[in-house]
């Protein structure tokens, strides 16, 4: 199985602990994406792998390590609200792959129990979809003034995760890097660090 799948798996749950919706009621459109065009060296390998990628409709910008494929679900939310989430990822090769997840969520599920407490609910949701105990890493790392929390994760199948979440008003940004070797800081830079809002 490629390792985008295991993300895939995980990637729902923390928008259900951001909305309260149900994880039925999915209907997926394929998004085209439009090429890339900066450098991404892996310190483990001397291939280069262009791309610097805009997301328009997500108000941000990445450079994802290729061109990634993008796939946007409507999901219920509770009182027959619809929710947006949008997955965009890339898969380097079997055992390396790069996401970033968009979703619109609502401001009073987040305002109920505080952003800070909504981060660490998604950090348990992925720590269990990974079948990991703990975070061997994590630190508060906040988006100006947009809480943010970085963590690192070792799964049980022996892949790292490094992941890095936002909460930007009422919008989740969870952006994510799975390998089976751990991530270099400079790789982590190269991708997580580069993530910009557009507004």
């Amino acid at each position: 199985m490629k390792v985008s799948k295991k993300i895939l798996v995980a990637v729902p749950l923390f928008l259900v602990i951001l909305t309260g919706c149900s994880s039925g009621g999915e209907d997926k459109q394929i998004v085209d994406v439009p090429a890339a065009t900066d450098t991404f060296v892996r310190a483990d390998s001397k291939v280069e792998v262009p791309n610097s990628f805009v997301s328009k409709e997500g108000d941000f910008s990445i450079n994802f390590p290729g061109q990634p494929k993008a796939e946007s679900t409507l999901v219920d939310g509770k009182n027959g609200s619809k929710v947006n989430m949008t997955l965009y990822t890339y898969d380097m090769d079997d055992n390396n792959a790069f996401l970033v997840a968009s979703s619109d969520g609502s401001s009073a599920a987040i305002a109920e129990d505080g952003p800070r407490k909504v981060l660490k609910n998604e950090q348990s949701g992925q720590l269990s979809s990974f079948g990991a105990k703990a975070a061997y890493m994590e630190k508060e790392s906040d988006y100006g003034k947009f809480p943010g929390l970085m963590y690192k994760i070792k799964t049980s199948e022996g892949f790292y995760v490094v992941a890095h979440t936002y909460i930007v008003e009422s919008r989740m940004y969870q952006l994510e890097m799975i390998s089976n070797i751990e991530p270099t800081d400079d790789q982590i830079k190269s991708f997580i660090g580069s993530f910009k809002l557009l507004k």
